[in-house]
């Protein structure tokens, strides 16, 4: 029995990262994967297709139910789990809300684990979202297991039983009417979100609680992009940049700080080093080099840098716009720095530093800026979930980096 606690555990530890392990390298392989959950959006289809395919391909059976209520499911949600399962049924009833979630991989007679929780099957359910799961492993060949697993099973049975009435098999055909009916909604076609008076400033950032960073989802496989709906944009900002953010993945740099980094001497340029590796192996994420021009300040030798807006969170102190950030390499000493006293105020060695590109058009208290800078201190839960993603060592010091 584990607990898999979102987004604590970091990547290769999130329900979603659960879920692909279990289809495709789990030994001795499953054969059938059943799914019962209240809601379903192409976001979290798209990410987990490539092992439903595989899944499928070598033999297995693939079941999912979906409910349909408060139109959180969507058209293009019902679309591929159709497409990439074996059966699929949506259920409603109503009196009640169907809000079940169960995914559960069985080998007939044998074995069998179930993951029991909060995820529906969504982006935000499976890999981004504060959820916690049990996820349970069942001997079937002892009784009290098989029983167990029985009720499981005859949950799944009653909720996918078409003569019953409430339940109905996926097709093209009711798909569309339950769209005509208002049952489910078109991603393409977003309406603006309603939010908590007390909790949203009029730039949609947060008055009353901080905003703290996650885990990005996984990008999606090439193979199946070609089935993201298109977004019709709403005209409201906080809107369209979430519905878009549901497809895309953007980029996060990680890395442990060093002494250097923290501890500035007097009368020196508090700057943090990026390794030139780190740099080179996305120069899209910095800009480098499209985005620079050879420097005019005082610095002795030749520089090139770029200036932008950045939203910092530092270790002590509230987050704040810092305009102007500088970004330049040091040609003398091939060297590539961050030029940013406000982000490492109380920082210390080994702390984690996370910069994220921002949506275009993201704001904070009516001010556009293009990335966001987090440090989070050694020993905090969000520094335990970023920190396996730096899987690259710097050449000659203890720090770390990665990209996610």
């Amino acid at each position: 029995m584990h607990l898999v606690n979102q987004p604590w555990g970091g990547n290769g530890q999130r329900t979603g990262d659960h879920l692909v392990k279990l289809l495709v390298r789990s030994s001795p392989r499953f054969k059938v994967f059943r799914a019962c959950v209240a809601f379903v959006k192409a976001s979290g289809v798209l990410r987990l297709a490539p092992s439903f395919k595989t899944f499928m391909d070598k033999g297995g059976l693939i079941e999912i139910v979906v409910g349909i209520d408060e139109q959180v499911t969507t058209k293009q949600g019902l679309e591929l789990v159709m497409k990439y399962s074996t059966k699929s049924y949506v259920f409603h009833n109503p009196a009640s809300t169907f809000h079940p979630k169960f995914y559960a991989f069985e080998i007939p007679g044998r074995r069998a684990t179930v993951l029991v929780g909060s995820s529906n099957f969504t982006v935000g359910g499976l890999y981004t979202n504060y959820e916690s799961n049990l996820m349970i492993d069942l001997d079937l060949t002892e009784s009290d297991d098989r029983k167990e697993y029985q009720k499981i099973l005859d949950v799944f049975g009653y909720v996918s039983d078409i003569a019953g009435g409430n339940a109905k098999q996926l097709s093209q055909s009711v798909i569309d009417d339950l769209a005509s009916a208002g049952f489910v909604v078109d991603e393409g076609k977003r309406t603006p979100k309603r939010s908590p008076t007390g909790d949203k400033t009029k730039d949609g950032i947060s008055s009353v609680f901080p905003r703290i960073p996650v885990l990005p989802p996984p990008s999606i496989d090439p193979s199946v992009a070609m089935h993201i709906p298109a977004i019709q944009h709403t005209g409201d900002k906080e809107t369209d940049i979430e519905a878009e953010k549901q497809f895309q993945t953007w980029k996060t740099f990680v890395m442990t700080l060093g002494a250097r980094d923290t501890k500035q001497k007097a009368g020196y340029s508090p700057d943090i080093f990026v390794p030139l590796i780190a740099r080179d192996f996305d120069k899209e994420f910095w800009g480098w080099d499209d985005k620079f021009s050879a420097g005019a300040g005082a610095t002795v030798g030749k520089y090139m840098e770029r200036r932008f807006d950045i939203l910092v969170r530092p270790v002590s102190g509230s987050a704040q716009i810092v305009e102007g950030v500088r970004l330049y390499y040091y040609d003398i000493k091939h060297e590539f720095r961050l030029n940013c006293g406000r982000l490492i105020q109380g920082a210390k060695a080994d702390d984690l530093l996370l910069i994220q590109k921002s949506p275009m058009g993201t704001m904070f208290k009516g001010h556009i800026y293009e990335y966001e800078a987090t440090v989070f201190p050694k020993g905090s839960p969000e520094y335990s979930a970023f920190v396996k993603a730096c899987n690259r060592k710097v050449k000659g010091s203890p720090r770390r980096w990665g990209y996610l």
